[in-house]
């Protein structure tokens, strides 16, 4: 048989193209060269067949750090825009990650202008346009960010929210842990319009849509971050932060379950959010935050649903507290769903109120 192979082949006429080789096949010929082929392609096929099975099956025992990660160049990142009955809502966006945490931080303050590309009709930016940053810079974790005097052009009602949502966003950044804001190198120790004063440095304690609440109502009180909800219409629903003072109690798991009975004035269109519900109201003192909860937070005897997790990582974050998060039923550990150590989930990548810019 392959003397007949080897005398088909020697009918070829062989002939050369800049390094590559063709084969001009006689008419006659070409049926009987597909017969012969076949002698070759049929075991090369089974060969690739069982190369790629194999590769398939070492694949698949592979733990999940041996598997190979595909990088994206986008960044989650947190915007805070302020809504037409004033509050200061979180948006979450995807942007291009940059060469610096410079470039990064500049991306997302321009998301903060009146022409930010994440408002819409229920919220909107409140950095003037024409507004410049003309320097900044980050010493010891505190960020010193000066404008220009056309900072200042902004809408009176805004004043405090501004603030607000320019130091949320900022406070995001791993590297940030406070602001000093200035103009044309005066440092603000109060605002021009409704004369708001501002602390030194601005940090996590300036609270995020805080309940007003007089001296006599915040004494002995501990200074809590909860979410509610907040609906436009049937299709536009945000998480919205609510600081506001609420018992301290022995330990801040307690107090954190504590405030969750804490239901705010109709007039302000903010509901509770049911996920928090699935918090036990009967709480154990501990010094690390361990949460009990009630059955309807299980998806399963042993797992809590990530939702509730989130909620919580969120608020705590919003509160600068870094206490690891752990949930028991009945004195039993449980486990958050797809959530196998804590340090798996950063609380930057939690997605919500989503926005595509």
């Amino acid at each position: 048989m392959f003397k007949k192979i080897i005398k088909k082949i020697k009918s070829w006429r062989i002939f050369h193209i800049k390094g590559v080789v063709a084969f001009n096949f006689k008419k006659p010929k070409k049926m009987a060269f597909i017969k012969y082929g076949c002698c070759f392609a049929i075991p090369m096929c089974a060969a690739i067949v069982g190369a790629t099975l194999g590769i398939v099956e070492h694949n698949r025992r592979m733990t999940p750090l041996e598997q190979v990660i595909i990088e994206t160049n986008k960044v989650t990142r947190r915007v805070y825009l302020i809504s037409n009955d004033d509050l200061t809502v979180p948006l979450t966006v995807s942007l291009n990650q940059k060469n610096s945490i410079q470039e990064e931080i500049l991306d997302t303050f321009n998301l903060l202008r009146t022409d930010s590309k994440a408002a819409n009709e229920y919220l909107h930016g409140f950095i003037p346009e024409d507004a410049k940053v003309n320097s900044f810079t980050i010493e010891n974790n505190i960020l010193l960010l000066d404008m220009s005097e056309e900072f200042l052009n902004y809408q009176e009602k805004n004043e405090v929210k501004m603030v607000e949502a320019l130091l949320a966003t900022m406070l995001q950044f791993d590297e940030i842990d406070g602001m000093i804001l200035s103009v044309n190198g005066t440092i603000l120790s109060s605002l021009p319009n409704n004369h708001t004063p501002l602390p030194s440095i601005l940090d996590e304690n300036f609270g995020l849509n805080r309940v007003n609440q007089s001296p006599r109502e915040i004494v002995g009180k501990e200074k809590v971050t909860l979410f509610y909800e907040r609906s436009y219409d049937q299709e536009t629903k945000y998480l919205v932060p609510v600081t506001f003072y609420s018992e301290k109690m022995e330990s801040l798991n307690v107090s954190f379950a504590n405030a969750l009975s804490y239901t705010l004035p109709v007039a302000s269109r903010l509901k509770n959010v049911a996920t928090y519900k699935q918090i036990s109201a009967l709480q154990e003192a501990n010094d690390d935050f361990i949460l009990s909860v009630n059955n309807s937070a299980l998806i399963d005897e042993e797992t809590v649903n990530k939702e509730l997790y989130e909620l919580v990582a969120l608020s705590l974050d919003l509160m600068g507290v870094t206490k690891p998060i752990s949930f028991t039923l009945e004195g039993e550990t449980l486990a958050v769903d797809g959530i196998y150590q804590e340090d798996d989930m950063k609380v930057s990548n939690i997605v919500y109120n989503s926005v595509e810019i």
